[in-house]
C-alpha cells in the first residue's frame, strides 16, 4: 500500500471536516482526483499571486502644472444661476508660459445633490462641438483644471454646468476676452 504524504493527510482531513455532507468530498476521495484538485488550486493562486496592477509612473509623463501665476487671462466670465439659491462665482481661462489651457472656476459656492458636468461650447446650448471636461456635485472656492492639449480656445465662447438629464443647464457664462 502506498503511503500518502503527510500534508495530503492533513489536506484530506480539512476536506472531510469541510465537505462532510458535500458530494465534492465523494469526489475527491480518490487519490488521483485529490491531486488534480491540488495541481487546480495551486495554479489558481499562482495565476491570481502573478497578477499585478501595473499604475502609470506619473513623473515619467508630461507633467501639467496647474499654476495661474505668471498666466494671462484669455477669456473670462461671470457664473449665471438659474436656481434662487445663494450660488456664485466666476470662470476665467488662462493661458501658461508654455501654451498650455486652464480653466479657473474661481470663488464658488455651488453644490447639488446630483453630478454636474462641466462643459465648453460655442454655443448658449449644448451642441455636438461641445466639450465635456469633468463632472463634480461641490464645486467649492478656487479649482483650476488643465484643457485638453491642442484645444482650440476660440472656438468655445461659453462654459456651463449641466445635468445629464437637465434641458437648461444649472449654470452658464459668457466667455469674453
Amino acid at each position: 500500500m502506498i503511503q500518502q504524504p503527510e500534508f495530503l493527510r492533513n489536506f484530506q482531513c480539512v476536506l472531510k471536516s469541510f465537505f462532510a455532507v458535500n458530494p465534492i468530498y465523494n469526489l475527491l476521495q480518490n487519490q488521483t482526483n485529490m491531486k488534480n484538485f491540488l495541481l487546480l488550486v495551486v495554479l489558481s493562486v499562482t495565476v491570481f499571486a502573478a497578477c499585478k496592477k501595473t499604475v502609470a509612473d506619473p513623473v515619467a509623463t508630461d507633467p501639467i502644472v496647474l499654476s495661474v501665476d505668471g498666466a494671462t487671462v484669455t477669456r473670462s466670465g461671470q457664473l449665471v444661476f438659474s436656481s434662487k439659491d445663494e450660488a456664485g462665482g466666476s470662470v476665467t481661462i488662462y493661458k501658461q508660459k508654455n501654451g498650455r489651457y486652464i480653466l479657473g472656476l474661481e470663488q464658488m459656492s455651488f453644490s447639488s445633490p446630483f453630478d454636474m458636468n462641466v462643459y465648453l461650447s460655442a454655443t448658449p446650448g449644448l451642441t455636438t462641438a461641445s466639450i465635456k471636461l469633468f463632472s463634480a456635485k461641490n464645486f467649492t472656492g478656487n479649482m483650476y483644471y488643465a484643457l485638453p492639449a491642442g484645444i482650440n480656445i476660440d472656438a468655445f465662447k461659453y462654459f456651463m454646468l449641466q445635468n445629464d438629464t437637465a434641458e437648461q443647464p444649472a449654470a452658464s457664462a459668457m466667455l469674453t476676452q
